[in-house]
């Protein structure tokens, strides 16, 4: 036991001593200074230039956007303003999927319009109908002294389908979707008027909206002008 507290304190000893010697930096240091002319020169060239290159001269259109992003990244800061504009994007993004099936599927403004669908009246409500099986001056004629003014409405519009086809402006298929024949006929003179028919006949046949006799005969214009422009 003793021989091991000899040892220790011989340790402890050496350590404390080596603790005493400090050695310092007996260096001559030399202070150098750089020419005022030479740091001039430094500055003047590109390499030494650390500051943020703007590239040709600011126009009144950037520094609106650096305005813009400026003010939202301030806004932005705000919690309130923030889950506002989380939920726009959303709701925006939502729509953008929706707007993308729509284009890709060709899914019609139908779906979106349809109301109670026991209302509609039972003639020709069938979506796939072969418009080369109906006598059209007798169904219209019909449907008008019946007071059934959408299913006039629709015949009208399934009539000028017929007449395209006989042109062949389009090709017929009773599968075949209002916005496969209106993408058919948008490079043609007649693409513009079947489109606006289309929106008549979508949202007098498929949205349920009600059409009393004086609103069908003005519709009835409409459908006829085109008829004629097509058999023109």
């Amino acid at each position: 036991m003793s021989y091991i507290f000899v040892l220790f304190s011989c340790f402890l000893f050496h350590h404390v001593e080596a603790q005493k010697k400090v050695l310092y930096d007996s260096s001559v240091i030399e202070v150098r200074h750089l020419p005022f002319s030479q740091i001039k020169a430094y500055s003047e060239q590109k390499d030494f230039d650390y500051r943020e290159q703007q590239s040709g001269t600011v126009t009144l259109w950037d520094r609106f956007w650096r305005w813009f992003w400026e003010q939202f990244y301030r806004l932005s800061q705000k919690t309130s303003i923030r889950k506002g504009f989380e939920i726009f994007i959303w709701v925006f993004s939502f729509s953008l999927i929706l707007f993308a099936i729509y284009r890709i599927t060709g899914m019609e403004r139908r779906f979106f319009l349809r109301g109670n669908g026991n209302k509609r009246p039972l003639s020709y409500q069938e979506e796939q109908i072969d418009v080369h099986t109906i006598d059209f001056s007798r169904s219209i004629q019909e449907a008008i002294e019946a007071q059934q003014y959408r299913v006039a409405i629709r015949l009208m519009y399934l009539k000028n389908i017929k007449v395209l086809s006989d042109r062949n402006l389009i090709e017929f298929k009773p599968n075949k979707t209002n916005f496969d024949y209106a993408r058919e006929l948008r490079p043609s003179p007649f693409g513009k008027g079947f489109e606006e028919t289309t929106l008549v006949y979508e949202y007098a046949w498929y949205g349920e909206f009600p059409v009393e006799k004086e609103v069908f005969e003005r519709l009835q214009i409409i459908f006829s002008d085109y008829e004629k422009n097509i058999r023109s």
